[in-house]
């Protein structure tokens, strides 16, 4: 729209000037209106090494330097120039537009959508989606590509949560199971299943530069993309690493996971320096983020959704959110037993929404521990901004795990942790207290649950632009 033809082409020359455009557009790169014409301008550096990369010559360069230059994640301009036809022209019609259009099919080569980019997301439930999603959108803004895999666990979930945070889906899905794992041994098969079918999905895609594989967390996913990694000599990075609850069977298996994992990691971000202090091999490259990435989760989903609206109203009354998944506690007679009862004990008082999946259910109803107590709610499956909102509005939170624990930190709300081992430290001594499955413990929480506030938390640091700045700064030029 901006350029002024001052002397125009031929006719002729017009017509394969208005096709060739659409053919790079379907072959190669669709963003741009004409990448032959005008005249491109480089910043030293990154026109160094595109032009010291390309793979083909002729008059279709301009095409691959676009591309790689796209590839790159380099912010590019498109702006229009005065422009005047020369009659000197050295392209030959019939002869150069073969050429050219091989070129197109060479370039499509080596820039094609299988090209796995230098960066790899391998992610497998909600809960790592959530954490690793301020990431996302930091290299979205940037403008720097990845692939992104899911391994399957919970992938509707993935799916509509990638829409609300505003990133891209899962360009592999590994497994689509369509109901949740009952047991250990089904969980097992499943997972080595996945295991080898990632093997035989990722080896059908180019791997040409070095590639960054970025886990997150203590899932089975997590140690399976760690073990593709580097059975793929990737670089592996490790968010949120350095927990430790020095118990290896709490949790089970995530406590092991962890160790694995950080062993085998090449670089680790940890939220705390406790995490970075429990990391004892001075081999590896560890950066402190300072928080958890989850904070800017729930500071994103909290500006984005002001008021949240259920079929129901759980907001009328006072209520308590209690969520039960571990499993050491699931399969462990005694400790379910009591974690019901605590919560039989908390519903005299306070209703109690209970947020259990269908696996977590069909436990406690063969187990006979839910009765007929009509202030212990059971929810539906409810999507994150629901529940964000639920624990908001609740008295206090009941929970079993670790994320929560951090999630009731960033939301000053109280927190009771029903397990004996926790692996996490935020919130400890303000808002999370630890139970220890211990009546009296968990008596005094009750009676004393408003105390259990915040004292002071620093917005200001986000810990995916600390995480981000270090692979742009220093891992991405390793594979250049």
């Amino acid at each position: 729209k901006d350029s002024k033809i001052v002397i125009p082409q031929p006719f002729y020359r017009r017509i394969i000037g208005k096709i060739f455009p659409i053919l790079v557009r379907l072959i190669v790169i669709k963003d741009f209106k004409d990448t032959q014409c005008g005249f491109k301008l480089f910043k030293k550096e990154q026109g160094k090494k595109i032009f010291s990369q390309l793979k083909t010559g002729g008059f279709a360069f301009d095409v691959e330097v676009l591309a790689k230059a796209k590839k790159e994640g380099y912010k590019i301009a498109e702006v229009g120039i005065v422009w005047y036809n020369s009659p000197c022209s050295s392209v030959r019609i019939f002869r150069d537009s073969f050429k050219m259009l091989f070129s197109l099919l060479k370039i499509k080569k080596y820039y094609e959508k299988n090209n796995i980019p230098s960066i790899i997301f391998w992610c497998g439930t909600k809960g790592e989606f959530i954490k690793i999603a301020p990431l996302m959108q930091q290299m979205k803004k940037n403008n720097i590509p990845y692939f992104f895999i899911a391994t399957g666990q919970h992938t509707k979930a993935i799916y509509e949560l990638s829409k609300i945070f505003e990133v891209k889906k899962p360009d592999i899905i590994i497994t689509k199971r369509k109901k949740d794992l009952s047991n250990i041994i089904e969980a097992v098969i499943w997972w080595i299943f996945c295991f080898m079918k990632s093997l035989l999905k990722i080896r059908g895609y180019n791997c040409k530069n070095e590639v960054l594989m970025i886990i997150h967390g203590d899932t089975e996913s997590t140690l399976m993309g760690a073990f593709v990694s580097k059975i793929f000599s990737m670089k592996l990075i490790h968010i949120e690493g350095g927990l430790r609850s020095f118990n290896i069977f709490e949790p089970f298996p995530e406590e092991i996971i962890r160790r694995v994992v950080d062993r085998i990691s090449d670089i680790i971000f940890c939220p705390n320096e406790w995490a970075c202090q429990n990391i004892s091999s001075k081999r590896k490259i560890i950066v402190n983020t300072y928080k958890n990435t989850v904070f800017e989760s729930i500071e994103f989903i909290i500006n984005k959704f002001s008021k949240i609206e259920f079929q129901k109203n759980y907001l009328q009354k006072p209520y308590v959110i209690a969520s039960i998944h571990r499993k050491e506690n699931l399969y462990h007679s005694t400790r379910i037993s009591h974690i019901i009862s605590t919560l039989q004990k908390i519903a005299k008082e306070l209703n109690v929404l209970l947020i259990i999946d269908r696996h977590a259910m069909s436990i406690l109803y063969r187990k006979k521990l839910l009765q007929n107590n009509p202030r212990i709610i059971i929810l539906p499956s409810i999507s994150y901004p629901q529940f964000l909102y639920l624990v908001t509005n609740s008295e206090f939170v009941f929970t079993d795990g670790g994320t929560l624990q951090e999630e009731t930190y960033y939301l000053n709300k109280p927190c009771l942790i029903c397990r004996k081992k926790t692996e996490r430290i935020e919130g400890i001594g303000e808002t999370a207290y630890i139970s220890f499955l211990d009546d009296e413990k968990e008596d005094f929480f009750i009676r004393n649950y408003k105390n259990f506030k915040r004292t002071k938390q620093n917005k200001e640091i986000l810990a995916s632009q600390i995480i981000l700045s270090f692979i742009k700064e220093k891992i991405l030029k390793w594979g250049r």
